[in-house]
């Protein structure tokens, strides 16, 4: 029987989301940090989506909760979060 990780692919997808927000902001300063920091909920929503479809694809025992990228994904939060609040700050 094969487990799947729940949180993986939501990681997976945050990063390339976030990531690419960030390198945009780089080229673009109109798109400012406190509009990335506003997407947060996508996160938890991705998530949200994950663990319902897996709950329905997958019989009960056969996934877990990766703890790991779960917290990978609340650090991406405050990162998001300080930027924000450094840029309303100076």
């Amino acid at each position: 029987m094969r487990t799947h990780r729940v949180g993986t692919i939501t990681l997976g997808l945050c990063l390339i989301v976030f990531g690419t927000l960030f390198f945009i902001h780089m080229f673009l300063p109109t798109l400012r940090y406190e509009t990335i920091y506003k997407l947060w909920p996508i996160m938890l929503i991705a998530l949200g989506v994950e663990v319902l479809l897996t709950n329905v694809k997958v019989e009960k025992d056969a996934f877990i909760y990766d703890k790991g990228a779960i917290f990978l994904m609340i650090v991406i939060c405050f990162f998001a979060m300080t930027l924000a609040t450094f840029e309303v700050l100076f």
